[in-house]
């Protein structure tokens, strides 16, 4: 015997005039991951404060000439002569600035004029959904893949590689659980 579900004319109609992206399963759990992001963020993305230590300042000075070299010369420099008495600039990975395809894709957010922090903060919204999207995939219910998702995406090792100046071990940490989602 089959069980029909009673639904009110009246949820009917709520449901039919929810907008269609309000009608996406992953609309609220997205939603939550940006929610505790804000809410952990506040003073980086309203305030504009911004992490720095005092090695990962000298770094982004040394940048700073290569950038002013790449928009006078409109050549890639090969060279940085402001870091260890001079190191190669694209071979070390210190200054990459074509060489991060997803910073290729979200290069326009630099023309918002918002802080830098936005683009990290955007890899840990990647990481808590990725996150998510694994668990559901080994079949853990919606709940338990929120927290595993909020889990991963707070934690603390994850957190403190981008505030000590390791952003790229960070980015590549939050791409663990898509690549394992995709393999899965």
């Amino acid at each position: 015997m089959t069980k029909t579900k009673i639904v009110s004319k009246s949820t009917k109609k709520k449901r039919q005039s929810l907008p269609l992206w309000m009608k996406n399963p992953y609309f609220y759990i997205i939603a939550g991951f940006v929610i505790i992001l804000i809410i952990l963020y506040l003073k980086v993305l309203f305030v504009g404060q911004d992490f720095s230590q005092p090695d990962a300042v000298s770094a982004g000075y040394a940048n700073e000439g290569l950038n002013y070299h790449f928009s006078k010369e409109h050549t890639y420099p090969l060279w940085n002569p402001y870091l260890f008495s001079g190191m190669p600039a694209f071979a070390s990975m210190s200054f990459n600035k074509f060489a991060y395809f997803p910073g290729l894709i979200l290069n326009p957010i630099n023309y918002l004029k918002v802080p830098g922090s936005v683009f990290m903060i955007l890899h840990y919204l990647l990481a808590g959904l990725g996150t998510y999207l694994l668990l559901r995939r080994w079949a853990l219910d919606k709940l338990s893949a929120f927290f595993g998702g909020v889990t991963f995406m707070m934690m603390p090792y994850i957190v403190t590689m981008y505030v000590f100046g390791h952003g790229s071990q960070m980015m590549c940490a939050t791409y663990i659980p898509i690549i394992l989602y995709a393999i899965v």
